[in-house]
């Protein structure tokens, strides 16, 4: 198999040599035709784009004459690159995985520089004609001018999802030189992502996962090549686009948005988005969903998205929700969170969803407390505070409680779960909506339903109850782990979030809280883990409460008498702090391989809960 998928790569890149030779001449005619035109062009006296006038002579006109003809060489020109790039590139996207294992088939660009490590290949969208000025005029074709206005209401602040659409449906009607003519005119297109939808009306009105499937599949494959090549921040972020053209298009955008320079304060967060998205041996497939650097009214890191295997074909996919601290800087531990789950479940793929900003402990724990708990160096020193030092908190607690309601970025508050959770819910019903769609599209041989799971951390389960009191589809189970509380108004109960019922007739919604779990108290208003009753008056919930109806689990092995004598060793180990995963050391996260919370996730994402020996169960 890898000798004949070797051979057919062979063959692939050997007729794109013999067919890309003539064309590499054309170009050089091209450009060298080009300079002359400029020459003459220079010392005429006519405006090429002008009307022509009553002056003009003989050779005036005869040089108008020959730049329409070039324009017109350079266009076929193009044509038949982009022909043959797609014939090329189709070719060796076929053979991606016929050898038994996944190729990385290099991008070959026509200046004679490859990049490895981009799953299916794929050619640069043309030639690079040098200064041909000539090739366009300065006034844009009546299509591009149409979607010029479209992009801007579209882009506008209070934008709605109709406007989306009708910039969409705009890019779907125009020839692939007419996107790449855009894309040359309007730069900010790379730069910054169409707005995310903020409120429930945007959520009825957004381009859903079936509209996406519809919009791309209407296409021809030149325009969708010149849409992956030209304007890929668009293309990689429409919901029902292929999951194998939105990850080609957005690590084209990633390239972009880095040569720009426009986005360098989060240059750490890009890096790290690329190397999490880029496969390497021994894992599964990985995608990169989507790419949000913001609109240009926002000013926020960026946000991303990342898939261990397809979610396309993949008859389950379980969504990954961080907390608190958590981020596109680091990104590669997102998708190693992510890559667990995937290793010890069978027939999903999980995505690592970066897909809003979490809350930080700077921004929860105000100044006017932090002073108290400061070392020599200034820094929080939260690993040695005492009981005497959280004596000396209550003094504070007035000063506390107002700065951690105040800022938008504190635990306290839930503006960050409010609009994390719009966007989570777009994706969740966008990704079930396109699953049923493209089996419609495609065949019914093709599975048109897909079991959704979340399994969300911290304040990740604040934004996840925000998201499932707002999608239009059920999802199949949650796992909430160190919730840092559900909000009263949000939900009140398991019964209130839209997840599919347990043979029981309950929610299957499943919770762990482990002891050494101090911060998960914070948010449910007992700061470092203090028994008090709600000390901040925080109006959340405990989702281990048995008034809010969920399976608890437990994340705790217990103790062996005796010391262990005459006892076997435990199976597991007990989670012991807060984190999802600490990896060396003594303390052990909630998704650590050996822990009893692992494996009783591993058994509820494979559908076998009924094993579990809940410590309560819904009454």
């Amino acid at each position: 198999d890898w000798a004949d998928t070797m051979d057919s790569a062979g063959s692939a890149l050997q007729d794109f040599v013999t067919e890309g030779r003539p064309l590499q001449e054309t170009a050089e005619s091209l450009r060298a035709q080009a300079w002359i035109l400029e020459g003459r062009l220079a010392i005429s006296r006519i405006d090429i784009f002008g009307l022509i006038s009553d002056d003009e002579t003989d050779e005036d006109s005869q040089l108008r004459q020959d730049i329409d003809q070039h324009n017109q060489d350079v266009l076929n020109f193009n044509s038949d690159w982009r022909s043959l790039e797609n014939r090329i590139s189709g070719r060796l996207e076929a053979l991606h995985g016929a050898s038994g294992r996944n190729l990385e088939i290099p991008r070959v660009y026509a200046d004679g520089t490859a990049r490895p490590n981009v799953p299916g290949g794929g050619f640069a969208d043309s030639f690079d004609l040098g200064k041909i000025a000539l090739a366009a005029s300065d006034s844009p074709s009546e299509a591009v001018e149409e979607a010029e206005e479209l992009y801007g209401d579209a882009m506008a602040e209070g934008a709605t999802g109709e406007d989306q659409e009708k910039f969409l449906d705009q890019i779907a009607d125009m020839s692939a030189e007419e996107i790449e003519e855009f894309a040359e005119r309007n730069e900010d297109a790379n730069l910054h992502n169409l707005p995310a939808p903020s409120s429930e009306a945007d959520l009825q009105e957004w381009p859903d996962g079936a509209y996406g499937v519809a919009w791309w599949d209407g296409m021809s494959e030149a325009q969708q090549a010149a849409l992956i090549a030209s304007l890929p921040l668009i293309t990689g972020n429409v919901q029902g686009v292929p999951s194998r053209k939105r990850n080609e298009a957005n690590l084209n955008a990633l390239d972009k948005i880095r040569e720009s320079g426009v986005h360098d304060e989060y240059a750490e967060n890009l890096e790290s988005i690329e190397d999490a998205a880029l496969e390497q041996e021994g894992q599964g497939e990985r995608f990169l969903l989507s790419l949000d650097v913001g609109t240009p009214h926002e000013s926020r890191q960026p946000l991303a998205e990342i898939s261990i295997g397809n979610p396309d074909v993949h008859t389950e996919v379980t969504y990954s929700a961080p907390g608190m601290n958590s981020g596109t800087h680091n990104m590669d531990t997102e998708t190693d969170n992510a890559q667990r789950m995937y290793d010890n479940t069978s027939n999903q793929a999980v995505v690592a969803w970066m897909g809003y900003e979490p809350p930080t402990t700077d921004e929860t724990i105000p100044e006017s407390v932090q002073e108290d708990f400061m070392d020599s160096e200034g820094n929080v020193d939260w690993e040695n505070i005492t009981w005497e030092d959280i004596q000396n908190l209550q003094e504070h607690l007035e000063d506390a409680h107002d700065g951690l309601m105040s800022q938008d970025g504190s635990v306290m508050n839930d503006v960050r779960a409010d609009e994390g959770g719009y966007r989570f819910a777009y994706a969740i019903d966008s990704r079930i909506d396109s699953k049923e769609a493209r089996a419609e599209h495609m065949d019914t041989n093709v599975e048109s339903e897909i079991d959704v799971n979340i399994v969300a951390h911290s304040y990740g389960t604040n934004m996840t109850a925000h998201a499932l009191t707002r999608t239009d589809h059920d999802v199949d189970s949650v796992v909430f782990m160190g919730s840092s509380g559900i909000p009263e108004d949000v939900a009140s109960s398991a019964d209130e979030l839209n997840i599919a019922m347990t043979g029981q007739g309950e929610p299957a919604l499943f919770v762990a809280e482990a002891a050494g779990d101090e911060w998960a108290h914070l948010g449910q208003g007992q700061p470092f883990g203090i028994p008090l009753d709600n000390l901040l008056n925080t109006p959340r919930i405990d989702p281990t409460d048995d008034s809010f109806g969920g399976y608890v689990f437990t994340a705790d092995v217990p103790d062996q008498l005796f010391g262990g004598f005459l006892q076997d060793p435990p199976e597991y180990e007990s989670v012991t702090g807060h984190s999802r995963y600490y990896g060396d050391g003594e303390d052990m996260g909630y998704l650590e391989e050996d822990t009893l919370a692992f494996e009783t996730i591993r058994l509820i994402l494979d559908g076998e809960w009924d094993s579990v020996e809940f410590e309560s169960v819904p009454q």
